[in-house]
């Protein structure tokens, strides 16, 4: 019959459920696996500073202050949504995953050394660990302000999406969450309990050099080490992918050879645009005023 279905022939849905399936597209596969790696870092992060603020500044007070001072900074995502609109996300994430190894595998370990553990003749100064140390979480806010929004979990794929000019379906954004929040789990469950027991053997390679450091300044070195370790290694994951697999060129930005002040000023009325969008929206308003 002329409406009917020939021997072999898949049936509708059949037709419909492979047609549905499409792949990952390959800049969005590394974009995945860069993004692994950095889901990987705040797993680490999130399970690791309190025990090494506790470490480095003997309070557990100082944990809150530390946080308090992330949490600040965190204040200026409005500033990240106006800039993804006018910067590549591929330079946002290489950007933010330099700045946050900076941060904590080069400055945090340069603090321990020189202030903690005397590298350079310098006797212990507690008061200038901490405050370098709320210093740190503060930039590491900021910096973790500006990458969120190009994030798997913030809508990152649809930004890298419309970058290089290809369609990303429901089916594919779903997968890609998925797959964001089991390796977010998979880090907390594997990966924080190794570096812990990595931990453990740094300490006891720390005391069996014979340094002239109490118990104390033996774990947080200890901690820092670990800490610093991860991130970059963690970082090096993500580098590799972004640099390899996400293209340098991109579609839809403005003219680079704009002016830096004419490229401000454009951040800054992005801003303002966004920020009166959200005081003219009553639940808005009330979670900016709680921040």
């Amino acid at each position: 019959l002329s409406g009917g279905r020939g021997v072999g022939e898949p049936s509708g849905s059949a037709a419909a459920s492979s047609s549905s399936q499409q792949p990952i597209h390959p800049i969005l596969r590394a974009y995945l696996c860069g993004q692994v790696g950095t889901v990987a870092k705040m797993a680490l992060w999130w399970t690791t500073l309190s025990p090494l603020v506790c470490a480095l500044v003997g309070s557990s007070g100082a944990v809150a202050v530390a946080r308090l001072a992330y949490n600040l900074a965190l204040a200026l995502s409005p500033v990240a949504g106006v800039l993804a609109e006018l910067v590549p996300v591929r330079n946002i994430l290489t950007a933010t995953t330099w700045a946050r190894v900076l941060l904590w595998a080069v400055v945090l370990p340069l603090l321990w050394l020189v202030f903690v553990g005397g590298a350079a003749g310098v006797e212990p100064m507690p008061a200038v660990v901490y405050g370098g140390l709320l210093v740190v979480s503060f930039a590491d806010g900021l910096v973790v302000a500006l990458s969120n929004v190009v994030d798997i979990d913030c809508g990152g794929a649809d930004l890298v999406a419309g970058n290089y000019h290809f369609e990303l379906d429901d089916e594919v954004r779903s997968k890609l969450n998925s797959l964001h929040e089991m390796a977010f789990s998979g880090s907390l469950i594997v990966l924080c309990p190794l570096m812990a027991l990595l931990g453990v053997a740094l300490e006891r390679l720390l005391d069996a050099a014979n340094l002239d450091l109490d118990s104390g300044m033996l774990a947080s070195g200890a901690l820092v080490g670990v800490f610093a370790l991860g991130f970059l290694g963690l970082t090096l994951n993500s580098l590799f992918w972004y640099y390899r697999g996400m293209p340098t060129k991109v579609f839809g930005f403005r003219e680079e050879q704009e002016s830096l002040a004419t490229k401000a000023r454009w951040v800054l009325q992005g801003l303002w645009e966004a920020l009166r969008g959200a005081g003219r929206h009553r639940g808005l308003r009330w979670r900016l005023g709680l921040m």
